[in-house]
């Protein structure tokens, strides 16, 4: 039986769901090589629902996100906490039926973009076990790609739904900012932080979102002539050479299919993300972490970032702890931060109109993925670039601004894998998803996978 998609295991009888629920099980079990699973659920740990749009389908859901009767670690050493309820988006796929299979792999407190875990090894990218699957929802993204379950669930600040899949070669939906609820999860940023999906394509991404939101589609899906999608030369200018052919290949597919690509100015959008970025992350984060710590009632945690810095495992994210602490962000920059958000937000939303497009397109990350072990810096183009930068170069904008991201892969299928992402306004999620649908079946990606 293939199980890639909703589709396909919707399509079973309950005999042969349960037949697949112990396949998937086996394969959960058989990837620990792999990198992919924290903790994998015992096969009684949740009654297994009859009914529902989602009965006897298997999910996987990033280790920092609460799924009762599992731990959450945070892809830590140290977290092991046991919630006694879901995080609310998991909520809302258990009583649609849905099997948590197990906790995913993660970049440590998800404070990073490669996955490669102190405390629990590295996720290892399903097209080549020497690359990074991304971060920092790297496993759940590797659970999809190969094929263990159709969906899963992961986190995004900065783009970690949407490097992953991109790496990993699936379909990944980044939520506009509070549109998911965001209970439950270990968060590092409250204006930024978002659940997301991972996918085999786009009809389930759109099939999960409407469960989780209730928010159907209000229109039929456009023609590919009836999409205009802005290119900005600002998500251009300094590509890895492989990543540029598949891009400029995919968009004479979109232009032969009829759609319409508009030049578009976005040249402040890298200049400004990166002169605030980090500024709205550090001051959130030490609150966000140690306010989730806390609420555990466990003993033990830290109650300082710079307490978790020297228990944590990844040097990069025990560097980035120390450093926030160490260095306090004063409000007034905050405030200052905050108001550049918006500013940016209302600005890109008046460049979309301005143009008449739907959103824009670009490729998800300037490169292909580094090999593992990569954490601090890579060579790229012939310089020697911060890889946190890097690889949140083209995401870090519209997760800034709160924008809806979906990631669509794309070139060719025997090749590690290269993402493209189309970013619309605003919660205007659903037309997004129905464009980035409709753009995946001009280019109808498929995948092997090791």
């Amino acid at each position: 039986m293939v199980t890639r998609t909703l589709e396909d295991w919707q399509a079973l009888s309950p005999e042969q769901r349960s037949v697949a629920l112990e396949d998937a099980r086996a394969a959960a079990v058989a990837s620990a090589d792999t990198g992919v699973f924290i903790s994998i659920a015992e096969k009684d740990a949740q009654p297994e629902a009859g009914s529902g749009d989602l009965a006897g389908t298997p999910i996987a859901v990033k280790d920092n996100i609460d799924v009762a009767g599992l731990p959450t670690t945070g892809g830590t050493g140290y977290l092991n906490f046991s919630p006694e309820v879901n995080a609310d988006v998991v909520t809302a796929l258990r009583s649609e039926g849905a099997v948590v299979l197990g906790k995913t792999n993660l970049h440590e407190l998800a404070f990073g973009l490669t996955s490669n875990n102190g405390a629990h090894g590295p996720v290892r990218n399903p097209f080549d076990p020497t690359l990074s699957a991304g971060g920092s929802s790297g496993g759940s993204a590797a659970a999809v790609a190969r094929g263990i379950v159709p969906l899963a669930i992961g986190t995004d600040t900065g783009g970690s739904v949407s490097v992953p899949s991109a790496f990993c070669g699936v379909f990944g939906l980044r939520p506009s900012t509070g549109r998911y609820p965001s209970n439950g999860v270990v968060g590092l940023s409250w204006t930024r932080d978002t659940p997301g999906l991972h996918a085999n394509n786009v009809a389930d991404l759109r099939f999960v979102d409407e469960l989780v939101t209730g928010e159907g589609d209000r229109s039929a899906d456009p023609q590919p002539k009836e999409i205009r999608i802005g290119i900005s030369d600002a998500y251009l200018a300094d590509l890895e050479s492989t990543v540029g052919a598949r891009f400029e290949d995919a968009m004479s597919a979109l232009r032969d299919a009829g759609v319409t690509l508009v030049p578009i100015e976005l040249a402040d959008h890298f200049e400004r993300t990166a002169e605030f970025n980090m500024t709205v992350v550090a001051f959130e984060s030490a609150r966000t972490l140690i306010s989730y710590f806390r609420g555990t009632g466990l003993s033990g945690l830290p109650d300082d970032l710079r307490a978790a810095s020297a228990i944590t495992k990844s040097p990069d994210v025990a560097g980035v702890l120390g450093f926030i602490h160490d260095n306090p962000v004063p409000v007034t920059e905050y405030r200052r931060a905050a108001i550049n958000r918006w500013q940016m937000r209302r600005q890109f939303i008046s460049q979309l109109d301005a143009a008449g497009v739907h959103g824009i397109i670009f490729p998800t990350v300037p490169i292909l993925p580094p090999p593992l072990g990569q954490d601090a810096e890579i060579e790229f183009n012939g310089t020697t670039r911060p890889i946190f930068d890097t690889l949140t170069r083209h995401t870090s904008p519209g997760s800034f601004m709160g924008m809806p991201m979906v990631t669509v892969p794309t070139g060719d299928p025997k090749a590690v894998p290269v993402g493209l992402t189309v970013m619309g306004r605003p919660f205007d999620d659903r037309h997004v998803l129905s464009i980035a649908d409709v753009m995946s079946k001009i280019l109808r990606p498929t995948s092997d996978r090791i």
